[in-house]
């Protein structure tokens, strides 16, 4: 397997978790009311791969920055750079 091939599939999982964790935030911000200690931890430390495995996939694979993909992720990314 190349390092393209790895990083996507990589990339896949983690933007799964990431956006199950971000639903997760936002149920227990305005839905549950509750506190929102490990969610927002995950979702902050989640957000770290998420970011870089987009930069990388960037760099092995020029064309993925003009694409409809990457721009809805990179708007998915919003959050987490708002929170940090």
């Amino acid at each position: 397997m190349n390092a393209l091939t790895k990083i996507k599939g990589l990339l896949w999982g983690v933007r799964l978790v990431y956006v199950i964790t971000l639903i997760w935030v936002i149920a227990d911000l305005w839905r549950l009311n509750s506190n929102t200690r490990i969610s927002g931890t995950l979702f902050f430390l989640i957000g770290f791969p998420a970011v870089y495995l987009e930069n990388q996939r960037e760099k092995l694979e020029p064309a993925y920055g003009d694409t409809l993909g990457c721009v809805l992720w990179r708007f998915l990314l919003f959050p987490w750079f708002w929170v940090m």
